[in-house]
């Protein structure tokens, strides 16, 4: 029979769980899709585009200084990805979807994290409820249909990646209000971090 504590902790554990599962039926789902192939504009980033692929590491600043495709788009933290994943595996679709699929998750405990804390800051009579809250939230994320061409798109990575940054930015900046004061170190990743998703898609200053 199991003890008070015991129950008490599993209880604690729930929400966790929750978002657990979340992740890991939406990771089932977008596996699926690893081995399909390039397709629409992953051909214009990446198979025809051989000027960032013959891009040499020491010369990766450039990418901060012009669009390195075809369309002339901006994007350089995405171009910056697409370049990693080149070098280590070349053009193998299931890399840059695997990438996709990782950024994803990364998320996913920003959002938790951000929640938790912005539902403790507006209901503070009622904080105890914030893990479940977060854990509704993260879940909806996790399991949103919106997401899904996005995460299996090659292309919908400049997507992914501002999303990434952006629950980065949000979580910073609410961990910068601290009870004994305001939290500069914070202030200043929420500042980088906002930078780095306007680097990822220029649209997400709408944060």
């Amino acid at each position: 029979m199991s003890s008070p504590f015991s129950r008490t902790r599993l209880l604690q554990l729930a929400p966790l769980a929750l978002v657990a599962l979340s992740a890991m039926l939406a990771v089932m789902a977008y596996v699926q899709a690893l081995h399909a192939p390039f397709f629409s504009d992953d051909e214009i980033y990446l198979t025809r585009d051989t000027q960032l692929g013959k891009l040499p590491f020491s010369e990766l600043w450039r990418l901060f200084t012009a669009p390195y495709n075809s369309v002339h788009e901006f994007l350089p933290l995405r171009s910056l990805s697409y370049w990693i994943d080149m070098a280590l595996f070349g053009l193998s679709p299931a890399a840059f979807r695997l990438h996709n699929i990782v950024l994803f998750l990364l998320s996913l405990p920003l959002v938790y994290g951000t929640t938790a804390r912005l539902w403790r800051y507006f209901h503070p009579t009622d904080a105890t409820s914030a893990p479940w809250a977060a854990a509704i939230v993260t879940t909806l994320f996790a399991l949103h249909p919106a997401l899904v061409e996005s995460v299996v798109w090659i292309s919908g990575r400049k997507y992914i990646l501002p999303n990434l940054f952006a629950a980065l930015t949000l979580w910073c900046a609410v961990s910068a209000r601290k009870e004994q004061g305001f939290s500069t170190p914070y202030a200043a990743a929420t500042l980088a971090a906002f930078a780095a998703a306007m680097l990822s898609k220029s649209s997400y200053v709408g944060i």
